[in-house]
């Protein structure tokens, strides 16, 4: 129909839309070459560049992709930068070449900066979105922007402490309250170990959004840790209707009923999240919870090897060990997950999931560690 139309009149819509076709058929040369035209004989429209990056995107032209958003967002003055972050990720160090340029040449232009920071905490390079983040509030202020990035990399950086003290200062600037803020502090108080403050902040998050899905679960995520299985049991299942299908859930609300010994319940659950998520952490824990330890532990040890650095995953394969009551397995994998970088002390003394080994001594010795690290660095603070 758009060939056809195209006959009838030449229209820079037509050609666009031609090329979106072309591209979910997965004709990206027909397609670049639509646009290559476009952006040949009429360089200034904007359009065009931003559907030319979609498509280098599908061919895996990284560095086109992000060459093309980028003059997509000088020609448009539209900084949206999400589009960018996705694009960036296909080639991490083009993307901050060429944004480290921009910060240089167009030094005026804070979105750069704005986007270096972001393709940073993407990638999980936080010291170095930190420096700019500095560099961006000594010469313009603290914004939500910067806050907002800020809580992210101490997030990332396991410093949960400094995390809420981000939030807090992003929540009291703010104009009107927004649940999502509430719901991320909460989930940085529990963190620190205080649970107390998290669990009244979900409250505060569910009296501006009485819906949202995420507020729930997380309260119902820390009431399951302080064993309050009732109320858990209440939050995830009222989550559950709220929230669009979702695997963790159901996982977590079997465990609740595992708890309260309703095995048919609980059974039903881990069940109903086998058919929702088949790839990611959630699908092992759903087999292990119906005792197919084998096919659980050889899924997470996929997922591990998949991603040999990734501090989390470990941390997940020593709970899924823990839950097989392979204990001096969980073990080993909860050291490595330390040594990668794992630091969240608190989550790891709040997670039923670890019961299994939290007697072992050599689970106190991998606490010892995390113990050592804290006062290691109070002691290199102090003494700079």
């Amino acid at each position: 129909d758009c060939r056809t139309l195209l006959t009838i009149k030449d229209s820079l819509e037509y050609k666009l839309e031609l090329a979106s076709l072309l591209t979910y058929q997965e004709k990206t040369d027909e397609a670049l070459d639509i646009l290559n035209k476009i952006i040949k004989y009429q360089p200034k429209l904007v359009t065009p560049y931003a559907s030319r990056a979609w498509v280098n995107a599908v061919a895996g032209n990284g560095q086109a992709a992000i060459s093309d958003y980028i003059s997509f967002m000088a020609l448009e003055g539209d900084y949206s930068l999400d589009a960018l972050v996705l694009y960036s990720s296909l080639d991490y160090a083009y993307a901050i070449g060429a944004l480290s340029n921009l910060v240089t040449s167009d030094s005026e232009n804070l979105i750069w900066l704005s986007a270096r920071i972001r393709v940073y905490i993407a990638q999980g390079d936080y010291n170095a979105a930190l420096i700019d983040l500095d560099v961006l509030e000594t010469v313009s202020e603290k914004s939500p922007f910067t806050l907002y990035q800020r809580a992210q990399c101490y997030q990332g950086m396991y410093e949960f402490s400094k995390q809420v003290d981000a939030m807090t200062a992003l929540i009291a600037l703010m104009e009107t309250e927004d649940a999502d803020l509430y719901d991320m502090r909460g989930v940085a108080y529990r963190n620190t170990g205080n649970t107390d403050a998290a669990l009244a902040d979900f409250d505060k998050a569910l009296q501006i959004a009485p819906t949202s899905a995420s507020a729930l679960a997380e309260r119902g995520w820390t009431k399951y840790m302080l064993k309050q299985d009732e109320a858990a049991l209440k939050d995830f299942t009222t989550a559950i209707t709220y929230a669009e299908p979702n695997a963790w859930l159901y996982v977590q609300r079997g465990s609740v009923y595992q708890s309260l010994g309703d095995s048919t319940k609980a059974k039903a659950d881990f069940e109903t999240a086998l058919q929702l998520d088949s790839v990611s952490s959630t699908y092992a824990f759903a087999l292990v919870h119906l005792g197919k330890t084998e096919q659980a532990v050889n899924a997470m040890k996929a997922i591990v090897e998949a991603n040999a650095e990734d501090a989390g995953e470990y941390y997940n394969l020593a709970c899924l060990y823990s839950l097989a009551n392979m204990k001096s397995e969980a073990i080993a994998a909860l050291q490595r997950a330390v040594e990668l970088g794992y630091k969240s002390y608190h989550h790891i003394q709040l997670d039923r999931d670890l019961d299994n080994i939290r007697t072992e001594t050599d689970f106190q010795q991998v606490l010892n560690l995390l113990t050592k690290s804290k006062v290691s660095k109070l002691f290199e603070a102090l003494t700079k």
